[in-house]
């Protein structure tokens, strides 16, 4: 969700947390298990909760969702790692946005501007011993991956945004 500080704040859908060593590791939209009615819903009331409170930034309200009622667990205020999964379907780049509002700008969109479109998928790969979860080994060949969104990479390699067109 984003909130400008004034009373105004938007929703951005839902990403899901798919079980898994670290629940974290996966994030996909949309979750297939909300009616559109469902996420409207849970939208709304986490925008309305932000208004009130003139949150100012970009945040994370998580909920656990079991037959047809969902419950508030936490609210990370602050970007998360899973935060291309939003901006690939919403074609919002969340980074501008958190530094906009920080800068006093106001909310670049309502409610209704928001559309999303097609699905997206984040996984991260760990190199663990499944016995100890330790380290598994020295890493000793690297080959980053290409596509759309964002790389993890050692700080000799440069990491681009392919997607030009989310920039406003």
């Amino acid at each position: 969700m984003l909130g400008d500080g004034r009373g105004r704040a938007i929703h951005l859908g839902e990403r899901i947390a798919l079980c898994s060593a670290a629940p974290e590791d996966l994030g996909g939209k949309p979750l297939p298990a909300l009616n559109a009615s469902a996420r409207d819903a849970i939208g709304e009331t986490v925008a309305r909760a932000m208004r009130e409170l003139e949150y100012l930034g970009v945040g994370t309200v998580e909920f656990l969702y079991e037959d047809g009622t969902f419950s508030f667990i936490e609210m990370n205020t602050r970007i998360q790692v899973e935060h291309p999964v939003t901006e690939e379907i919403t074609d919002i780049d969340l980074i501008l946005e958190q530094i906009r509002i920080a800068a006093g700008g106001e909310l670049a969109f309502v409610q209704g501007d928001i559309r999303f479109h097609g699905h997206a998928i984040e996984c991260r790969i760990n190199a663990e011993n499944p016995v100890t979860f330790g380290l598994a080994g020295k890493i000793v060949h690297y080959h980053p991956p290409g596509g759309l969104g964002y790389a993890s990479t050692p700080p000799s390699i440069t990491a681009t945004r392919s997607r030009p067109s989310m920039i406003r």
